[in-house]
């Protein structure tokens, strides 16, 4: 049998370890952000993409706090048993892990109707479970006995959310490939990169509803130990995925750059042009035309000196 207590630690030291590669991973993609590709040179501030900035900032902001309200409610819980999981630390985790997946998700949305419209759902659910989470934390009498089905409606709308928006950018990018074979390397490139971290968080998202499905508590105290690990697992993933796709699209980005600025001059090296002071090795072609050969010889015949002059004469009195 599997105690709160076991559960709320292994959860927490799970997210603990999954910070640390959460940290490795904002800070490579800040320094894609913040620097030119090549070196470390900040960039122009026209140049910088704020948004994905701002978000990435966001999450980090999220994540932290998250992690250090995790450790407080263990605390809590290892204290009071299970009466120390209605704490207020537990109300504000829950606030901070719907928003910070609502964050995730609105880059997603952009200008698509349908995961616009899920993300409306997730901060309603949202709201609506952060009040009456606040509600059961005073002991309220009132509160409704469908509270995890608004946390159920709330993962089914990310769920729906991730792989529409995933699964509508990696077509679009499919399409466009068939008809640019030019593009067609960097773009499926990049339709790899948006699928596989769509679906990394996708599959985190999946194993956490699965865990909270109504009646699936009724199979005993083993199903709290996978609640605690599904859930620090996907909010772990939720900065992971995202910091993923800025690392490597700027990873491809670079590699192409320097791949290009090569690949002019090797086209050039057959062109030559005339430049004063600079001296090259005339190629077999130059040595072998007869204007050049003629040229060559009126130079040598101008430059002899009287020596020259003297033995072409010994040589023309022996002919005769």
């Amino acid at each position: 049998m599997i105690s709160v207590n076991g559960a709320f630690v292994s959860g927490t030291f799970v997210q603990s370890l999954l910070y640390g590669l959460y940290i490795a991973s904002t800070v490579h993609s800040l320094r894609w952000l913040l620097f030119v590709d090549e070196g470390w040179r900040l960039r122009d501030v026209r140049a910088i993409k704020w948004p994905m900035l701002a978000v990435s900032s966001l999450l980090f902001f999220f994540t932290t706090a998250d992690l250090l309200l995790t450790i407080l409610q263990t605390l809590s819980v290892a204290i009071r048993g299970a009466k120390g999981f209605h704490t207020p630390w537990n109300t504000a985790t829950i606030s901070i892990e719907k928003w910070t997946i609502i964050t995730a998700d609105s880059v997603l949305v952009l200008i698509i109707i349908f995961p616009m419209l899920m993300c409306i759902g997730d901060v309603i659910c949202s709201i609506i479970y952060t009040r009456w989470s606040v509600l059961r934390d005073r002991g309220s009498s009132k509160l409704p006995i469908q509270l995890g089905h608004i946390q159920d409606v709330f993962y089914a709308c990310t769920i729906a959310l991730n792989i529409y928006a995933t699964s509508a950018i990696t077509f679009k990018i499919w399409l466009v490939t068939r008809f640019s074979a030019q593009a067609g390397r960097r773009l499926r490139l990049t339709m790899r990169i948006v699928a596989e971290s769509g679906l990394l968080y996708t599959l985190t998202s999946i194993l956490l509803l699965l865990s909270l499905i109504p009646g699936i508590g009724g199979l005993g105290d083993s199903v709290i130990i996978f609640q605690a690990l599904s859930d620090a697992i996907n909010f772990s993933m939720i900065g992971i995925a995202f910091n993923l796709i800025i690392i490597r699209v700027a990873q491809q980005r670079a590699e192409e750059e320097g791949a290009s600025s090569m690949n002019p001059m090797e086209s050039m090296s057959t062109m030559h042009f005339g430049t004063p002071g600079v001296q090259r090795n005339p190629s077999h072609r130059e040595q072998n035309c007869p204007m050049r050969q003629a040229t060559s010889s009126l130079k040598d015949f101008s430059e002899k000196g009287p020596e020259q002059d003297q033995k072409d004469e010994i040589l023309l009195d022996r002919v005769d």
